[in-house]
């Protein structure tokens, strides 16, 4: 649930703020500031990574009650290293998602369609709510293919200590899949061609 709503969050910080800026005719600003497109993103995705950490602590506070209330004990977190890599390039690798989304949209209607339609079912195949062996073998092998299958197996073996996969392996996949959400945010960026709505 932790890595499901930060990623939700980051996702949505960086589209809605780019969408909002377009309303407001304020985006196009970026092209004569000073910055640089990286300064650009990199702030863009610190700031998304910033909403998702905040509701991702909030989310854990309110797991911590209910297992406090059903254990009468705190649930420590497994291992704290691995926890925080897995959450932190969640987060930066939505929120780069959330730019080129941003960028790509005209309206928020566009977004809802993502977030939905998207989003959404890679959230529900990468094994937020059920263990994926209980599933048919063509969604065994579907989620397989997806990236949050690999992030949210690396979240759950840092806070419970176990996965269904290797650490090494989702680490790669979630570096590549950081790699790949961010050069298509720099890219959007770049080319600029829907600063204007």
């Amino acid at each position: 649930l932790i890595a499901m709503s930060l990623s939700k969050n980051s996702f949505d910080n960086s589209t809605s703020s780019i969408v909002g800026q377009k309303y407001i005719n304020e985006l196009q600003d970026f092209r004569v500031t000073p910055l640089s497109i990286f300064q650009i993103c990199f702030s863009k995705t610190a700031a998304s990574l910033m909403r998702g950490i905040i509701v991702g602590i909030i989310t854990f506070f309110v797991g911590e009650a209910f297992y406090f209330s059903s254990y009468t004990s705190f649930l420590n977190i497994a291992n704290l290293p691995i926890f925080l890599f897995f959450i932190t390039f969640t987060g930066l690798a939505f929120g780069s998602l959330g730019i080129a989304v941003g960028m790509w949209a005209k309206s928020f209607e566009h977004i809802g369609a993502i977030s939905m339609l998207v989003l959404l079912p890679l959230i529900y195949l990468g094994g937020v709510f059920f263990n994926l062996d209980n599933a048919h073998p063509f969604w065994q092998t579907l989620s397989h293919f997806n990236p949050l299958f690999y992030i949210i197996n690396g979240v759950r073996l840092g806070m419970l200590g176990n996965s269904d996969i290797s650490l090494k392996l989702a680490i790669a996949v979630t570096l590549i899949f950081f790699f790949i959400c961010y050069t298509l945010a720099l890219i959007s960026l770049r080319k600029g061609f829907r600063y204007i709505r």
